[in-house]
């Protein structure tokens, strides 16, 4: 199916009367981003250094918030870095979160062939499966990068959701014949990068203060509640996992977490509703 012919969800609403959803969501990317773009590390040590500040540093951080207020995130780990960090992974397993693809090397799929591609996919979910002896049921492009197959090549290989596309506030399903793959929807506005991303290889960087960032989160998040969407920021450990911007996510947790409204969860959960939903609607046009 084309990427951008997800369709509506029958009736689709939140579980046990929520207005919304709120999912973090941790790209550990670690120097895969480096990697990806032909970048050797020995040449680009200081830019590794800070990559790895997200897995090193930060990553215990921000599981001891999550312990906190008891909020079960997703941490999306390109297989590469699951391979040379494996204390890292199951230091997320542990906790409860959920993993999901994002390449081998954080590869831009777009750049490449189908086989390529397909290629780069099964690699990372034997990865996957050898570490923590499963593979996970969502991915999410690297660099957002898609192509036309890459839906139908997603659903072939047995995952549940895709967390990449942003036309869409709330999920979304592709119905092939044989069974669903949903759309978790992301939004530019909800990633860090475009907050506080910086290139130090060029010098391109984006320095916007913290808590004009958070600001402007805190505004999607409770206009996401109003319109009944989800909130699935794309957060970077060694960029929200700053100290600054964590005692901001700390802030933002302590105002909603406890929200009525608000169904905190992650995308596996998420994409469970969204398959008990499907099938329900899907029963119900047959008894009709």
């Amino acid at each position: 199916m084309h990427p951008l012919s997800s369709e509506p969800i029958k009736d689709f609403h939140w579980p046990n009367g929520f207005q919304a959803a709120a999912w973090l969501s941790w790209h550990v990317d670690v120097e895969t981003g480096l990697l990806a773009s032909g970048t050797k590390i020995d040449s680009a040590l200081v830019s590794a250094s800070e990559a790895r500040y997200g897995l090193t540093t930060a990553l215990p951080r921000i599981l001891d918030l999550c312990r906190e207020y008891d909020v079960k995130a997703s941490f999306a780990f390109p297989a590469y870095v699951a391979e040379k960090s494996p204390d890292a992974l199951l230091s997320c397993i542990d906790r409860g979160h959920e993993i999901i693809l994002h390449g081998y090397i954080h590869e831009n799929v777009q750049n490449i062939s189908a086989a390529e591609e397909e290629d780069i996919l099964l690699r990372s979910i034997s990865v996957f499966e050898r570490l923590i002896g499963t593979r996970p049921l969502g991915w999410t492009a690297p660099s957002w990068g898609m192509n036309t197959g890459t839906i139908n090549l997603l659903h072939r290989h047995g995952l549940l959701y895709d967390n990449s596309l942003m036309e869409h506030d709330t999920p979304t399903v592709f119905d092939f014949a044989d069974g669903p793959l949903f759309e978790l929807p992301i939004s530019t506005i909800l990633e860090d990068w475009q907050q506080f991303g910086i290139d130090l290889a060029t010098g391109g960087s984006r320095m916007a203060s913290i808590k004009n960032a958070f600001s402007l989160w805190i505004d999607e998040l409770e206009g996401l509640v109003e319109y009944g969407g989800l909130f699935s920021p794309t957060f970077h450990p060694n960029l929200v996992g700053r100290p600054g911007a964590l005692r901001e996510l700390d802030k933002l947790l302590a105002k909603y977490r406890e929200s009525s409204h608000i169904w905190w969860t992650n995308g596996a959960e998420i994409a469970k509703h969204c398959l008990n939903l499907h099938s329900e609607s899907k029963i119900g046009k047959e008894l009709s």
